[in-house]
């Protein structure tokens, strides 16, 4: 973003980054149109040119910033046992995704069906700094690199499969914890 960006109202950039996040969110890169973006923010094309080089720029703000809301949130882990933490980061990340549905649908997008060359290079992005990060968590304990993936696979599909069909918090728990028991024997 512009130094301009910056120099607005925090209420304006708000304004801009929310109604950006739900063009990106519904109609990811390729079909969300900067000009509905502006008519929505009510600027001239000209004024969000002094903010943005491009639709690309500003798609890549919203995934940073995105990203840092996410690992701004991210809960401490304890490191006592690898099951307590998965389950600590397992309720986390539904609960946060609950709570911010049109972050985890951008993401869905971008990661599970990257349209385009700009979010192929978003989702590889996006993937490193996971995959970094779930592994870093996983080092801790010194486990195979076929069980950290068992682990990911499971946790992954586990919470994509509750969060997108809005399922109980409840429900979801319960069925962590058997996937965490049937982890704990492998």
């Amino acid at each position: 973003m512009k130094k301009a960006f910056y120099n607005i109202s925090e209420e304006k950039q708000n304004k801009i980054i929310k109604i950006s996040i739900e063009e990106f969110s519904k109609n990811g890169y390729k079909n969300t149109s900067l000009n509905t973006i502006i008519k929505k923010v009510d600027i001239s094309k000209g004024g969000m040119y002094k903010y943005i080089d491009s639709k690309f720029e500003l798609f890549e703000y919203i995934i940073n910033i995105s990203t840092e809301k996410i690992l701004k949130n991210m809960p401490s882990f304890k490191g006592n046992n690898i099951y307590d933490d998965l389950i600590t980061y397992a309720i986390w990340e539904y609960d946060f995704y609950k709570e911010n549905p049109k972050i985890y649908s951008l993401f869905e997008k971008i990661i599970l069906y990257p349209s385009c060359k700009e979010e192929k290079i978003i989702h590889e992005n996006i993937i490193k700094t996971s995959n970094t990060y779930f592994f870093d968590i996983i080092k801790k304990y010194n486990i195979s690199t076929e069980k950290s993936n068992i682990i990911f696979w499971t946790l992954k599909g586990l919470n994509e499969l509750y969060i997108k069909n809005i399922i109980e918090k409840e429900s979801y728990i319960s069925q962590l914890m058997k996937y965490i028991n049937i982890l704990k024997k492998i």
